[in-house]
């Protein structure tokens, strides 16, 4: 099947259908972080003070994961597709505390408000397309595979401290940009292997 009829509620894509689409949204997650990280730079990169506060690692640094192009050839299907639904569901919670938290923030901009919003309905779209690829291509999957990493950033964002408040939105832009390079090139990979020749 192609498509799915308005108002149907018994169809189901084919998982071309549901990569093309995954696909699409991939990129928008991309791009949406992208300009979110670009437009809180813009915005705060006046105030130094929480630049020098060092690099904090990100909270979903710990989920297995390929760093190579190689590295990935040897990870199954299943793994790169668990890879992504544990990365996607690893920032549910903290792009609802990151929106929360934005609109305290001193002179933000409407702008870095939606750019949040965007980012945040990618990550809710595309984690619900990824679950549907992979119940077709392991049925059951799903329910298994749970695992996803616990976020602690939420004491940076409430902080009184105006530096260590900005950092930590630094933190959280950077690394959801970060991830959302990482899911879009491994769905890419996955989307490869199982069909060829759509010109990879």
């Amino acid at each position: 099947m192609s498509g799915c009829p308005r108002g149907s509620t018994n169809c189901q894509l084919s998982l071309t259908e549901l990569f093309n689409r995954a696909g699409l949204i991939a990129q928008k997650f991309q791009t949406a972080a992208m300009d979110l990280y670009n437009e809180f730079h813009q915005q705060y990169s006046g105030e130094q003070g929480f630049l020098s506060q060092g690099i904090v690692p990100c909270h979903t640094a710990l989920i297995p994961s390929p760093v190579t192009k190689e590295q990935a050839q040897s990870y199954t299907n299943e793994q790169l597709l668990g890879t992504c639904l544990s990365i996607l569901r690893s920032w549910e919670e903290p792009l609802s505390h990151v929106l929360t938290e934005a609109r305290k923030l001193p002179r933000v901009s409407r702008v870095i408000l939606s750019k949040i919003e965007d980012v945040e309905a990618q990550n809710m779209h595309l984690l619900q397309g990824v679950q549907k690829i992979m119940e077709q291509v392991r049925p059951g999957s799903v329910a298994e595979n749970q695992a996803y990493s616990t976020w602690s950033g939420l004491q940076r964002l409430k902080s009184t401290s105006q530096d260590t408040r900005l950092h930590g939105f630094h933190v959280e832009c950077r690394c959801v940009r970060r991830d959302a390079n990482k899911v879009n090139n491994l769905l890419n990979i996955v989307k490869c292997r199982m069909d060829p020749s759509g010109g990879c």
